[in-house]
């Protein structure tokens, strides 16, 4: 039905204009007669013809050919019945009017082909300068940045103006390629446009547009053959149309297009107006889609530059003028950013060089890279902020190079590392103070020690007292960045001792365990605190100008106090000075405490050493003659044979004890030698073989469960030492090998000689010893986990012994061992004289 009616109206509106154009060469033919009656009687026109050819320009300039073919008929006919004598007769010529009326004939149709084909000609070229005055129009308003909808519409609404069709429209291609939107048009219900998708197939022409990949006409869309038509334009009641393809620059847009709903022709020209509106909106698209893009890039790189730890700054190479900055310049460099415009303002921050000098505007390392193209890593520079606190940056900065490797900017990167540095600097104090610290556990050079590796770092003045075991405080240690002055501290200490009544100052500090700390000057508390004035002189020499005093607490106890003074006019502490000196006064505090640990140990020790001495020398007399008398009863119950077996067991059991304790007794009375360094070694020649085979056998008549096997070398291996220190060493470990063997097994001693070195290495088959007890294996009173003390017994002195022996001639002794095994134990001593034998020597084995 609409279809229909737009049909009939279309032909209503086209005989409306066909009739209209023949009326108006109808009118202009009687006006043309009417003028000719009228000025008859006042002007002779001897050739009325002439008159005539008013009506047919007017008629074919119009209405086009017909209507002026159609006046010139008219005229002829007029001329001939109204003028040409006879009047008022048809075709009856004389004086040749007939002549005349055959050239006004052709002279009509040739004016009417002129003037109809001027007046096309002119409707065309105005249709263009409209056409194109349109388009500048687009193109303007795309160029002024136009919202790409708000031109959508512009450009349907021109189009249809311009090209006089009932139907244009702008399909957007969807980013799924699967349909268009009908994004604008014109000649639409209103509630179609934005809401209305066409499936993207050759079912509609903007489909087979699409993928024609060229502009299509329809002349006919009711018999168009190459699609079916979709039901939207259908019902519509279109028949002709143009599709473009909105031509982005690597995917289409969309489709522009424009339909009428009568018959017609689109021409060429048509396709060049439509496609120079689609190209502007693919241009302005592709703007608006650049400047989307830009304006993501511009946030994103802004959000970046917020998150980023470090300051950016980008300055333009040509007039230095900064373009970009982050808000991390201003939280760095604790100023505000001031927007410079030329090289000579960039002195707003100020630089210090490593050895003080100050950075000039062109040595920053973003003029630098500008200006001649230097890439800078990780400069360290050292800043003073806007708040005057001092920090030091890394900065990076780089070129930034157009196609031709010109230098048009310059970015520069910059982390404030201060946290870092002074991180860095207090690891190392702290590092380099524990090394010293820990160098000597000598009390008085620890105390000295404290003070000094605190100045100058900590301070210009560092004093400790220490908390005596009277009570009373004495300084044990002072240190003074100017030596000269040194001398004022001890003095005070010795005219101005530390008061017990004082409640300030050290005795204050030591008393609450709290510190005391006085950033500025103390010259007024010490006007109120200290009454004698020369005390008050002898202070005021220091210049002190900061004062913090800390106690030294260990282990819950407070040993005393230290105190970190600073006396140039120009500093003063501050609550960032804090962590690091108690954490220095942690380490301080611990110090101190190993020295009087290692000071009251060491007492210990000599007061033990001192009384194992004495009672071992005590013990010896009084068990000498206990054996004695022991060995001389069981002689001369032997020989009279007096004893019953019983009591022959129990003496026999006196000697074993008293031998076993007689051998405590030498190793306390060597043990004691050893620490005071009294343990006298021989030095003469001593054949260790024989020495060993000696022992071994003299071993083997007291055993009854245990078998000892002896490899030993034929000929003498001499060596310098003490025989019976070294017979000591063989005991002690055949000894051992017995003792920690419990079930009997064998025991293998075996000598030899390895170049210049005398070898015996003693192994047994025993409990061996746990892989952790093997380090600590051969220190005094130390024996391993896994030795049951009820079933075997000892006091870890053996071994410790033949350590200090053996190491004392010279030799070494290793063990390897594994638990539940056994253990192997080598002595090597270094030869007397090297023995050459070139013959093989065989080994012999005696048992």
């Amino acid at each position: 039905m609409v279809s229909t009616s737009g049909q009939l109206h279309h032909l209503f509106q086209t005989v409306r204009g066909w009739l209209a154009s023949y009326i108006v060469a109808l009118c202009a033919v009687v006006a043309t007669i009417l003028v000719k009656q009228l000025i008859n009687p006042f002007i002779d026109i001897p050739n009325p013809l002439l008159l005539f050819f008013a009506p047919i320009v007017v008629s074919a300039w119009h209405g086009g050919i017909g209507p002026g073919l159609f006046a010139t008929g008219l005229s002829v006919l007029a001329s001939d019945y109204l003028f040409i004598p006879p009047i008022f007769s048809f075709f009856n010529y004389g004086d040749g009017f007939g002549i005349w009326l055959t050239l006004f004939t052709f002279e009509g149709i040739l004016i009417s082909v002129f003037s109809a084909t001027s007046r096309r000609n002119q409707r065309k070229l105005s249709v263009r300068e409209r056409q194109q005055a349109s388009v500048a129009k687009l193109g303007q308003r795309a160029l002024a940045s136009t919202p790409t909808a708000l031109l959508m519409d512009q450009a349907v609404t021109l189009i249809a103006r311009d090209l006089d069709v009932t139907h244009c429209q702008i399909l957007a291609l969807q980013p799924d390629k699967q349909d268009f939107l009908l994004q604008a048009g014109v000649g639409w219900r209103t509630n179609l446009i934005g809401q209305t998708r066409i499936p993207v197939n050759t079912a509609s022409q903007a489909g087979y547009t699409l993928q024609a990949k060229e502009p299509v006409i329809v002349t006919d869309l009711r018999t168009e053959t190459r699609f079916p038509g979709i039901p939207l334009f259908l019902d519509e009641g279109i028949v002709s149309g143009i599709n473009i393809i909105i031509q982005g620059r690597e995917n289409p847009f969309g489709i522009l297009s424009t339909h009428t709903t009568r018959r017609r022709k689109f021409t060429k020209d048509d396709i060049s107006f439509l496609q120079a509106v689609a190209n502007v909106l693919a241009t302005a698209i592709e703007r608006e889609r650049a400047e989307e893009d830009m304006r993501s890039d511009e946030e994103r790189l802004k959000t970046i530059l917020r998150q980023m730890p470090s300051g950016v700054m980008i300055a333009e190479a040509q007039s230095g003028r900064l373009i970009l900055t982050n808000d991390k310049v201003e939280h760095i460099m604790r100023q505000p950013i001031q927007t410079t415009n030329s090289f000579d303002q960039h002195d707003q921050y100020v630089g210090f060089h490593p050895d003080g000098r100050p950075y000039e505007p062109e040595e920053w390392p973003l003029m630098r890279t500008i200006r001649s193209g230097e890439v800078i890593v990780d400069e360290e520079i050292d800043i003073r902020r806007d708040d005057e606190t001092l920090g030091t940056i890394l900065v990076s900065a780089s070129p930034i190079k157009n196609h031709v490797e010109e230098v048009v900017a310059g970015v520069v990167t910059f982390l404030d590392i201060t946290e870092r540095k002074r991180a860095e600097s207090t690891q190392r104090f702290l590092g380099e103070a524990s090394t010293r610290l820990a160098s000597s556990l000598e009390y008085a050079t620890t105390m000295q020690t404290l003070a000094h590796v605190a100045v100058p770092t900590l301070a210009d003045v560092c004093t400790i007292h220490a908390l005596t075991e009277d009570g009373s405080i004495r300084q044990l240690a002072a240190a003074h960045a100017d030596i000269t002055k040194e001398h004022i501290l001890w003095e005070t200490e010795r005219n101005f001792p530390v008061d017990p009544r004082n409640t300030y100052g050290v005795m204050q500090v030591i008393q609450s365990g709290q510190a005391e700390l006085l950033y500025e000057p103390p010259m007024p508390m010490w006007e109120q605190h200290i009454p004698r004035p020369d005390h008050r002189t002898m202070l005021n020499q220091l210049d002190i100008q900061s004062h913090l005093c800390f106690p030294l607490t260990a282990r819950g106890h407070i040993l005393g106090a230290i105190s970190f003074m600073l006396t140039q006019s120009d500093r003063r502490y501050t609550t960032n000075d804090i962590p690091l000196i108690e954490e220095f006064v942690h380490r301080a505090a611990t110090a101190a405490d190993n020295a009087r640990l290692y000071l009251e140990a060491q007492e210990a020790v000599r007061t033990r050493d001192q009384f194992l001495s004495i009672a071992s020398h005590e013990l010896k007399t009084p068990l000498t003659s206990l054996r004695g008398y022991a060995e001389l009863f069981q002689r001369r119950a032997t020989r009279e044979g007096t004893l019953k077996e019983r009591d022959q067991r129990a003496l026999t059991i006196i000697l074993e004890q008293s031998s076993r304790l007689n051998r405590l007794i030498d190793s306390l009375l060597d043990l004691s030698r050893i620490q005071m360094g009294r343990l006298g070694i021989e030095h003469i020649p001593v054949d260790i073989r024989e020495l060993t085979e000696r022992i071994v056998e003299r071993t083997r008549m007291t055993l009854d469960q245990h078998t000892l096997e002896l490899y030993s070398v034929e000929q003498p291996l001499m060596v310098q030492g003490d025989e019976l220190r070294l017979e000591q060493v063989l005991q002690n470990l055949i000894q051992n090998a017995i003792k920690y063997s419990p079930e009997g097994d064998m025991i293998r001693i075996q000598v030899e000689r390895r170049e210049q070195t005398a070898h015996i290495v003693v192994t047994d088959q025993g409990i061996g010893i746990p892989a952790e007890a093997l380090p600590r294996l051969f220190r005094r009173f130390y024996r391993a986990q896994n030795v049951d003390p009820k079933r075997i017994s000892g006091m870890g002195i053996g071994l410790f012994l033949v350590k200090e022996i053996v190491t004392l001639h010279g030799g070494e002794v290793h063990v390897e061992s594994q638990e539940g095994v056994g253990s192997t134990f080598t002595v090597s001593l270094p030869l007397v004289t090297p023995q050459l034998d070139d013959s093989p020597r065989e080994e012999t084995f005696a048992a």
